[in-house]
């Protein structure tokens, strides 16, 4: 059977706490995983486990991204470039298919080089980089032409999810695009970024790996996020609170959404305190409502309740 030109489809789940994820995994129909060995060894588990956890993946036929995370990239490793490049290359050994690196490290250009399918990544855990300092990384990263470019920021503002979204869609001819936003206000990004160009959306099992992170059943079951795709129309829902809740699953439950061509996604808000979008949050989304295909803003605590974007589908 041919390898696929990029083996990676739909929500990832990411195993990072019990071998049982794996089982898990397969049970929910997972086309793929990400193991997290720095968090694993973390938590005490042996290499040859975590090796032998890549085999039974492999077993599976789910496919496997090993993703050895360094500390002063947010991970929890702390060996040496030779020592995560050992383990990376075991890893494959063992069945992995392809690497998650950080996009500036030795061991990075060392795999590439030697013709390793690999993701390279950029987190920023504080904020979005501006658009001149998007624009140097991505260029940086391009010129190794890994497999896909993994961009994760931090949301802080409506404003930022959105032009993470507008990063990922932007690709053209280059690699594969992986993109949303961590925190809270980022959340609606990672629901909406497969129906952009990204391949996957990442998910964890329990407690979230990453701030803003949502579950795997959540994704598959309230997003219906595996279905999803580009000319799906959204629903914004604003607020917070039970209210905010049982708007997103009546919608989602509808028969137009269960058939992929309407999804609800909550719009988080910036004000703490608050259960209503600024103005300004309402102008920023009715400007962007066409690339978002977002027809309707619901806002169970605002007068009008609905409010109706005038959008056009654009490709």
């Amino acid at each position: 059977m041919n390898e696929p030109p990029f083996p990676l489809n739909g929500v990832i789940g990411i195993v990072a706490n019990r071998r049982d994820e794996i089982r898990k995994a397969a049970q929910l129909d997972l086309q793929c995983v990400e193991m997290r060995p720095d968090l694993l060894l973390d938590r005490g588990f042996s290499l040859d486990e975590i090796l032998s956890m890549v085999r039974e993946i492999a077993d599976t036929g789910m496919h496997c991204l090993f993703t050895l995370r360094r500390h002063d990239h947010g991970g929890k490793f702390t060996g040496t470039d030779q020592e995560q490049m050992k383990i990376c290359r075991q890893a494959l050994s063992s069945g992995a298919h392809i690497i998650d690196i950080e996009w500036d490290s030795e061991c990075a250009q060392e795999l590439i080089s030697s013709g390793v399918k690999t993701i390279l990544s950029y987190h920023d855990f504080k904020g979005m980089p501006s658009t001149a300092d998007l624009a140097l990384v991505t260029e940086r990263i391009t010129y190794f032409r890994p497999a896909a470019i993994k961009l994760i920021p931090t949301a802080n503002s409506l404003d930022d999810s959105i032009r993470i979204l507008q990063w990922v869609a932007e690709s053209r001819g280059g690699p594969l695009r992986i993109g949303f936003a961590m925190g809270k206000m980022g959340e609606y990004s990672r629901i909406l970024s497969r129906t952009f160009g990204s391949p996957i959306t990442y998910a964890g099992f329990d407690a979230p790996i990453a701030p803003g992170q949502i579950t795997v059943e959540k994704l598959l079951n309230d997003y219906h996020t595996q279905v999803l795709h580009h000319e799906t129309r959204v629903v914004g829902v604003s607020g917070k609170g039970d209210e905010v809740d049982k708007w997103i699953r009546r919608i989602n439950r509808s028969r137009r959404a269960q058939n992929s061509r309407l999804i609800a996604v909550p719009i988080q808000l910036q004000e703490a305190n608050s259960q209503k979008l600024t103005s300004d949050e309402i102008a920023l989304l009715q400007v962007n409502a066409a690339f978002l295909r977002m027809d309707y803003l619901v806002s169970p605590y605002s007068s009008p309740r609905l409010i109706r974007f005038s959008t056009k589908h654009e490709s």
